[in-house]
Order: structure tokens, then sequence, then C-alpha cells
């Protein structure tokens, strides 16, 4: 995987995490998903810990997710693309997470229905995130519609 989209799967892997705590994942993603995560964050906790700029950033990260989730992003992509030991245990880390699937939608004014994710089943331990921007919205946007999860 390229570092950049690592680095961004990484984030968007331990971001519940820091915004709900490991016990809200487990609830709704799994043991696995919630040990895993709490794996890469203290793995990103050690490895930016000699790197003031870096530190800083994840500690800010930690209070503030979606202000510092760029910058954090950012700065992981460099460490990748610098250390193979990195990306390699991040790497193990994510697969040994489950499945994981990312949307991003940007779009303009919206004036009809917009669905993130239609599934018909999403499996305990899969990490889906949905990130959604609109402009005007007069009609109707679902982060995700699902049948069945678990």
């Amino acid at each position: 995987m390229v570092a950049g989209a690592l680095a961004a799967t990484i984030i968007s892997a331990i971001t519940p995490l820091v915004v709900k705590g490991a016990t809200a994942v487990a609830k709704t993603a799994g043991d696995i998903a919630a040990e895993k995560a709490t794996a890469m964050l203290n793995t990103l906790k050690d490895k930016f810990r000699v790197d003031g700029e870096a530190a800083g950033a994840l500690k800010r990260f930690e209070a503030n997710p979606e202000r510092y989730k760029p910058i954090v992003e950012d700065i992981l992509a460099e460490k990748i693309t610098s250390d193979p030991q990195l990306s390699a245990e991040l790497s193990r880390l994510l697969n040994e997470m489950g499945a994981s699937l990312k949307v991003i939608q940007e779009m303009g004014d919206v004036s009809g229905e917009v669905t993130g994710v239609e599934a018909s089943e999403i499996r305990r331990g899969a990490n889906v995130t949905v990130d959604q921007k609109a402009g005007n919205v007069s009609g109707k946007i679902t982060g995700a519609r699902v049948d069945r999860i678990g």
C-alpha cells in the first residue's frame, strides 16, 4: 500500500478509538478491531515519541481528532516512507484488524438523495468509514444504509 493511503487508513482506523474509546469500538466493531486500533495508536505514540512535532500533533489529535487528523496523517505518511519497519508493523496490524472500507464523498449542492454505503450486511470486525461533505442540502443524505450488522 502506498504511504499516503496506508497513513489515511491507519488514521481512519484509530479515529473511532480516540473519539469513543476502546469499549465503544469493541461494541461496534468487535474486540479484535479495538485491540488492533489500540495497538496502532500505541505504535504511533512510541514512534512519534522521539519527534517533538509528531508527538505534539498526535497529542492534539487525541484531544481534537477532526481538526488534527490531516496533520497527523501527513506526518504519518512521511514516517511510513522513511521507516519500513513502521510500515510493516502498521500494515500487519491493519490486516489483522479485518475488512476495511472508506467512502469519501465531496459534493456541491444536494437536491436529490445520496447514500454513502448501501449494504445488506456488514460483518462484525469490519471497519467502515463514511466521510461526507456537502454544500447546501435540500435533499436527503444518508451515510450508510445497512440491513444487518454483526
